[in-house]
């Protein structure tokens, strides 16, 4: 992580590479290109054993998530308007949303939902697994959300150490304001595991509080 070890793994047959996910439990690394002959790609950590899980009905593949319960890769498509799915081999292919109105360009998967970003909306977006319970999630503040990352405590991925994770209690999530000893005014706070952190800052406004 300081820089040294560089070394390149893929260099050929690259036109427009656009997201990267890895698999450490198999040490696998997944790659979207959405350049003159789109694909979704995977290959070893060392870049051996590459392999074309897709190139056939995809025109801008952008973000995509593995989802390690169901060893499953997700993945949107900003030309076709498409969130789909795959297993890790690229077989068992299927389409589990379509919006024509959108144009999809991040996507993360939590338990049961998937959430994505769509530069033709400005919010995160999230829908079921089955594509179904579309509902906005993020701020209308959002412009082009570029990526989206979930982390996930405890999902005993080898080689991976998590720091302590946030438990909260869905159904009791306890906000204050804090700091400006005003009934309009101070720190947005959450408390978790014990103690008050701060979640906004000098940027919040109204909708973003809404």
């Amino acid at each position: 992580l300081d820089g040294t070890g560089y070394q390149q793994l893929v260099t050929t047959n690259l036109d427009e590479p656009r997201d990267i996910v890895l698999d450490p439990r198999n040490q696998k690394l997944y790659w979207t290109d959405w350049g003159s002959n789109p694909k979704i790609e995977r290959a070893n950590y060392d870049g051996s054993e590459r392999f074309t899980l897709t190139d056939t009905d995809i025109k801008w593949p952008n973000g995509m998530a593995i989802d390690y319960n169901d060893n499953k890769l997700y993945f949107v498509d900003g030309g076709t308007h498409t969130i789909e799915t795959m297993d890790l081999l690229g077989g068992n292919r299927k389409e589990i949303f379509k919006d024509p109105g959108a144009h999809f360009f991040a996507v993360g998967v939590f338990d049961q939902y998937l959430y994505y970003t769509d530069w033709n909306h400005n919010t995160l977006m999230r829908i079921n697994k089955d594509g179904s319970g579309k509902t906005a999630v993020g701020p209308p503040s959002f412009q082009e959300l570029a990526d989206l990352r979930i982390h996930k405590y405890a999902s005993n991925l080898p080689g991976v150490t998590t720091a302590s994770p946030v438990h909260f209690d869905r159904d009791h999530v306890f906000v204050r304001l804090n700091g400006a000893h005003l009934g309009t005014g101070g720190f947005v706070e959450v408390y978790a595991n014990g103690q008050w952190g701060t979640i906004c800052d000098d940027g919040w406004d109204d909708n973003d509080a809404a």
